[in-house]
């Protein structure tokens, strides 16, 4: 696969300044920490249109009044699997353009194979018994956790968003606010009935499950392709596999 050299030149030709010319005073720094996988599967598992997302367009449309200076995207790099085997190559071909970003780094962890039995779904009677190998995502919630607090403790930022649904991101988030005095700004990829509420009540507040869903949810993505840049077509709904 070809990486393309940029989001369409996005990040080369996006509007300048954005409503700072509006104000005389500047806006508060705000440093944003995406926590990748649990973004995907969230707000874009199964709407391939959106898997081709400019995180740093979605924010600034998100939230047009802060001064994203900074974005740390945290993931792990997929394991090859028989369910999908392509989806290592999609995701270097997403990180690369990632880093078509200036503003933003990536900060990868890892992924661990873990083998769980458990009864199988519907229970019968004899139950039965199965056992799997399933996935498990390693350090992204601790290097969120330690790159929130320590960009708080360096006075990096007055305003931290929050992309995740993690509950184990309570505590941290929690002494940000109400022990190191920063605002926090909680963007939930999940829809409300499934949203931790320990995530929303430690945040200094919440983005409504609403903006992150159509018609609201923007769409920062290819609108068109140029010669020598190319993504899966399955980002884009062109396949089955997704």
């Amino acid at each position: 696969m070809t990486p393309p050299s940029c989001f369409d030149g996005w990040a080369a030709n996006r509007p300048l300044g954005r409503l700072r010319i509006l104000r005389d005073l500047p806006l508060p720094d705000t440093i944003a920490y995406i926590d990748g996988l649990n973004f995907y599967y969230g707000a874009l598992r199964n709407r391939p249109a959106l898997k081709w997302l400019n995180p740093e367009a979605m924010l600034e449309q998100l939230l047009p009044s802060e001064n994203v200076r900074f974005i740390r995207y945290f993931s792990a790099p997929v394991m090859r699997n028989p369910a999908d085997p392509d989806a290592p190559a999609r995701q270097t071909v997403y990180f690369r353009a990632l880093r078509t970003i200036p503003l933003l780094t990536i900060h990868e962890g890892r992924m661990a194979v873990r083998t769980k039995t458990g009864v199988v779904l519907p229970k019968s009677s004899p139950p039965q018994i199965a056992t799997l190998e399933v996935f498990e995502e390693k350090r992204t919630d601790v290097n969120i956790a330690s790159h929130l607090l320590m960009d708080a403790f360096d006075d990096q930022y007055d305003t931290a968003i929050i992309v995740s649904n993690d509950s184990d991101l309570t505590t941290p988030i929690d002494m940000a606010v109400r022990r190191l005095g920063k605002t926090v700004i909680a963007v939930n990829p999940y829809r409300a009935a499934r949203q931790s509420s320990e995530l929303r009540r430690a945040a200094s507040r919440a983005i409504p499950d609403q903006r992150l869903r159509p018609p609201h949810f923007p769409v920062p993505q290819h609108p068109h392709r140029r010669p020598g840049q190319f993504h899966p077509s399955s980002f884009l709904g062109l396949t089955q596999n997704t």
